[in-house]
């Protein structure tokens, strides 16, 4: 095989959920389509160099990201999410307006990631400011621990919530439809 060509394929299978064979159909692609391919290229090369957010740890090109400037949220509540993918998901649904905080995953230990690694500290510094926590996390035994954590670490100084009535128990947030992901938000209950 041409070794430009292994290489990309063997760059497109370090993607998730992508095989030998969807590797070497994405890679054909790109090459037959070179336009596209260029556009793609210069679209990863942007999109590698986001930041994290100084307040929130949500993804933007500056400093402090269009959320946290945006003089017409809520900043008296934050919804702690793990990933930016949840925070894509409330933002599309139009069912929050108030601010966030990344936590970029979740407590667990056998996995080697500890709540150092989640920058919690700055989570507290916000938290000072703030009237309601909402923890959005996924229903799972690291979910758990990160927010019970959460939960140890504020104190009880703060009103802390997660989602409430429509969602299942071991749920993935990201999988649930408008309509239960908006009644849950609405109807959420103390932690």
């Amino acid at each position: 095989m041409i070794k430009s060509l292994e290489n990309l394929i063997g760059s497109m299978k370090k993607l998730p959920g992508i095989g030998e064979k969807s590797a070497l159909r994405y890679a054909l692609w790109l090459i037959n389509n070179s336009q596209d391919a260029k556009e793609i290229a210069k679209n990863i090369e942007t999109a590698v160099n986001l930041k994290k957010c100084k307040i929130c740890r949500n993804l933007c090109e500056d400093d402090v990201c269009d959320i946290c400037l945006d003089s017409s949220r809520d900043k008296s509540t934050i919804c702690v999410v793990e990933t930016i993918e949840t925070l894509i998901n409330l933002e599309s649904q139009h069912i929050y307006n108030g601010v966030y905080f990344v936590l970029w995953g979740l407590i667990s230990p056998l996995e080697g990631i500890y709540a150092k690694d989640l920058d919690l500290d700055k989570l507290k510094e916000n938290a000072q400011s703030a009237k309601e926590i909402i923890l959005m996390l996924d229903d799972s035994i690291e979910g758990n621990l990160t927010a019970q954590y959460i939960i140890d670490m504020l104190d009880g100084n703060i009103k802390i919530t997660k989602p409430a009535s429509g969602i299942p128990v071991g749920y993935n947030i990201n999988s649930l439809d408008r309509l239960t992901l908006q009644k849950a938000f609405q109807n959420r209950i103390p932690y």
